[in-house]
């Protein structure tokens, strides 16, 4: 419970902080098993925490840009979709770009897509472009970006 500016008391609100809105959110990880190569569904990605046991060394491609815009509805140019990736199995994953997403360089250097296990990473996705119905020519876009990355260990 807060005090707003004129005394009102208020409840907080849930919800990401960096899109503006509140700090807290509620979650339920996207649990998923990868032995071979498969794609991402936009499901499992708006889930955002997405405990990964990955058996084999394998490639992990993101859903494509349109796929993510309408698992997504009211992303505008310039909002950020976070997502965590930990992989806690066996085996390197290795997550793919798909249509419409850029893997974009900063100070020369491209994200690392390559997870070892018992590392968890934090990606950002910035929305670049946006479909217009009326306009065929336009499409979704995203930038992708490695945020961080941290290593887990067992117990």
């Amino acid at each position: 419970m807060g005090i707003d500016s004129v005394g009102t008391r208020s409840t907080p609100q849930r919800g990401p902080q960096y899109l503006g809105g509140p700090i807290a959110e509620r979650l339920t990880p996207a649990r998923v098993t990868l032995t071979v190569n498969a794609t991402m569904t936009a499901a499992q990605l708006v889930r955002k925490l997405i405990p990964l046991d990955c058996q084999n060394a394998t490639t992990w491609t993101l859903p494509t840009a349109a796929e993510i815009a309408a698992a997504l509805p009211g992303l505008e140019v310039g909002d950020v979709f976070r997502f965590n990736v930990i992989n806690y199995g066996a085996s390197t994953c290795t997550l793919a770009v798909n249509t419409g997403i850029t893997n974009r360089k900063i100070a020369g250097e491209l994200a690392i897509l390559e997870q070892a296990t018992h590392i968890g990473a934090e990606y950002a996705l910035v929305m670049t472009a946006k479909a217009n119905p009326s306009d065929p020519s336009t499409s979704d876009a995203f930038d992708l970006y490695l945020l961080s990355t941290s290593t887990c260990t067992r117990e």
